[in-house]
Formats: structure tokens, C-alpha cells, sequence
């Protein structure tokens, strides 16, 4: 697949996100680097012809974190087998450096918004998290950061960041037993030897990196592919090669005697890094409660139980319903549902009011809440004297009849 950016074309490969096709180059280039040390001549032709054809492909993709952590990598290999292999070496940066130049992938590295918006997102994940240490719900995390914490115009599906994704969406237990998966896995080197097993932990570092600054395992997607019909089946199988891939190689790692002083080390480094999230988040700013009512999945800045809560239909989002509930005041004791509904039932009226977005005002009943109509449709027949407020757009010819039937109506 082609991306254009700024008038560059980026190649995804297969993948939907140029970053995630890096990563993936990324994972496989130590392993073509392995065989360029060897002694026969056909293994060490063909692993430089590999890391070429690795390398351009890199710089098509035009990912920056991509070329940093090809860079770190190759870092990691020089260390490894550089006093034996100087002049490999030198042969494998002058590739890597006539890939970049020549794509002009060098001129990206700038601090321009997508930078700048992914550190805000970031922030507005750990504070997300230290609010709701349980998890928001795989899938919830981008959408609500969007709507609550981040400025307008900035809009996120993940985190940017897949450790980060899956600890606020999963919760401190299963977030944390991750990281700590992934830090067993890197002090696992030691089990095996050889410049194979040594390019399996590059590779493993290196996608754990990756996916640390862009959203490489994208779980939403592999959970719940008929959600994104704008993704190709591609799409979605190259999604897997990455996670699989990369717990492939962290198996690979971990396999062998079981060390009990690893194990510590790694919950306790995985404890430290869960409560410096929870603490970093604690200090950002105020974050947006989670809940589940009625079978939904409900944020906002109110105690729990809300007094209200706001439903919405398929013409508006959370971030746009949110806006309006701010522009009226409506957003104070509020919860609001986090995508569109289509049907509802009240099984427990603990709330005192519901605010009803467009066609949700079908929803409104003959109980004794008070509701809050917003933009409902023109047929809507207004009746019992439990209609506490009515918007309605002002200069709307198609909302005169509701206008002369509601005196309580206001502008939207």
C-alpha cells in the first residue's frame, strides 16, 4: 500500500501503517546482518544483498522511528561482532546511509506536530491510566483521550505507543505482566549463544522499541477485525505476522531453565515501571472516569453513580457529542456513552436525567427522569411534563413545528 505525506509517498507494504511495515524490516534485518558474518561466501552474498533490499525498503517506508531503531540496532550488532568484522561493518552503514540520503527520508527529521502530538498523546494516556488503573476497555483508549484530554484537532485511535494502549485499556494486571513478559524475555540472552540467537534478541528489542513509539500491535484491530472495514484482509494478516513475530522470538528467549532471580527482577522492574505510569499520570491532570451502565461503557468527570447521562446516534461521535454537552454546560454530573447507540434500556433510573443526542430522543420513555433533547429528529411528538430543556438549531426551517410546540427550547 502507498501513503502520500507531505508530498512524499510512503510505502506500507502490506500494512496499513508505514511504521508497522518498519518495524517488521527492522525485526528481520539482524537476521540478514547474522548472515553476512559468514565464512561461506553464498550465505555472506546473500545477506548482503538482503540488508540492501532491507534497507531500501526502509527508507521507502519513510518512518523515522523506523530508522532509529534500525540505527540502534545496528549499534547493538557493532558491538557484538565488531572487532572481527570492521569492514563488513563499514559496508553495511554505507548501505544504510545511501538508502537514507537517496530516499531523502533525512528531511522528516524534524519536531513538527506529529511529534509534538504524539507526546500529548502520551501524556493523556498515563493520566487516562492513573485515573482508571483497571483499564478503559480494549479499543476505548484514543477515543477518549481524544475527546477529554487532547486539543481540539488532534485525534487518536491508539495511544501511539502499544505498551502504553494495552496497560490503559487492559489495566495495571495484564499490562504489567506484559512489560514484564518483555523485560524476562530481553534478560534471556544469556541462555542461548551464537550470532543467531544474538540477532533474535536485536530483533526482539528492537520491535519491542517500535512498538514503544508507534502503535506496531495494533490489539483493537486483531480483536475486532470486522470493526475496521476500511482495512484490507492484507491488512489484518500482516497485523499478526507482527505479534506473532514478536512472541515468537520472545519464546525463543525465555526458553530454557527457569531462573528464579529473573523472574523477580523482571515483576519488580514491570511493578516499578506500572506505578511510575500511575505516578506520571497522577501529576498531568485531572482524567476522565470510566463505568459500565447498562451494558455501555460510560467517561466523564462525575462521581459514580452520574446524575446524567448522555446517548448519542451514528451522526455525531464522543469528541463532537462532548463538545456540545461543554459549549451548554451540560457536561458537569454528566457521563456520556462512548460511541452511538441504537437501542437502550433502563434497567436501574439511578440517574436523575438523560441527555439524548439527535435520534436517541426515541429512546425517551413514560418514566420519571427529566430529559434533555439535543437536535432531536422534526417528527419527535413531544409529551408528558418530563422535558426539562430542548436544542434545537436556531435558523432550521424543519424544527418551526417543534419550536412553536416547545417553549423551553434553546439554541444549539
Amino acid at each position: 500500500m502507498e501513503f502520500t505525506y507531505e508530498g512524499l509517498v510512503r510505502y506500507g507494504f502490506g500494512f496499513y501503517n508505514p511504521n508497522h511495515a518498519a518495524a517488521l524490516i527492522c525485526a528481520l534485518a539482524p537476521f540478514a546482518w547474522a548472515l553476512c558474518t559468514s565464512s561461506k561466501l553464498p550465505l555472506k552474498a546473500g545477506g548482503i544483498i538482503a540488508s540492501a533490499l532491507l534497507f531500501a525498503a526502509l527508507a521507502l517506508t519513510y518512518s523515522r522511528s523506523g530508522l532509529l531503531v534500525a540505527a540502534l540496532e545496528g549499534c547493538m550488532f557493532a558491538l557484538y561482532c565488531g572487532r572481527n568484522h570492521r569492514k563488513l561493518l563499514f559496508g553495511l552503514a554505507a548501505l544504510f546511509a545511501a538508502a537514507t540520503l537517496l530516499s531523502g527520508v533525512l528531511g522528516r527529521f524534524s519536531y513538527d506536530a506529529s511529534a509534538a502530538n504524539r507526546i500529548q498523546i502520551w501524556e493523556a494516556g498515563l493520566a487516562l491510566f492513573s485515573e482508571n488503573p483497571l483499564g478503559v476497555g480494549i479499543g476505548n483508549s484514543g477515543i477518549v483521550a481524544s475527546a477529554f484530554l487532547l486539543p481540539e484537532g488532534v485525534e487518536c485511535r491508539t495511544l501511539v505507543n502499544s505498551h502504553l494502549t494495552l496497560l490503559c485499556e487492559t489495566g495495571a494486571v495484564w499490562g504489567g505482566l506484559w512489560i514484564a513478559l518483555i523485560i524476562y524475555a530481553l534478560l534471556g540472552l544469556g541462555n542461548r549463544g551464537g550470532k543467531f540467537a544474538f540477532a533474535a534478541w536485536t530483533a526482539f528489542a528492537g520491535m519491542a522499541i517500535s512498538a514503544g513509539i508507534s502503535s506496531v500491535f495494533d490489539f483493537d484491530v486483531l480483536l475486532n477485525p470486522s470493526g475496521y472495514t476500511s482495512f484490507t484482509p492484507t491488512n489484518i494478516l500482516f497485523q499478526w505476522v507482527n505479534l506473532i513475530l514478536f512472541c515468537a522470538l520472545g519464546a525463543f528467549l525465555i526458553y530454557g531453565k527457569i531462573s528464579a532471580g529473573r523472574i523477580a527482577g523482571s515483576i519488580l522492574a514491570a511493578a516499578g515501571a506500572v506505578g511510575a505510569a500511575f505516578l506520571t499520570g497522577a501529576i498531568s491532570g485531572e482524567s476522565p472516569r470510566i463505568c459500565e451502565i447498562g451494558g455501555r461503557t460510560f467517561a466523564g468527570y462525575a462521581d459514580i453513580p452520574p446524575r446524567r447521562l448522555a446517548l448519542f446516534d451514528k451522526n455525531y461521535n464522543l469528541a463532537s457529542a462532548w463538545r456540545i454537552l461543554k459549549k451548554h454546560n451540560l457536561h458537569e454530573d454528566c457521563h456520556i456513552c462512548l460511541r452511538p447507540c441504537q437501542s437502550w434500556e433502563q434497567s436501574k433510573p439511578e440517574e436523575a436525567e438523560l441527555i439524548l443526542f439527535g435520534h436517541c430522543a426515541d429512546f425517551a420513555g413514560s418514566s420519571q427522569l427529566e430529559y434533555i433533547f439535543i437536535n432531536p429528529p422534526t417528527y419527535l411528538t413531544p409529551s408528558g411534563k418530563n422535558i426539562k430543556d430542548v436544542y434545537l438549531p436556531k435558523w432550521d426551517a424543519k424544527y418551526d413545528r417543534l419550536r412553536m410546540l416547545l417553549k423551553n427550547w434553546k439554541e444549539l
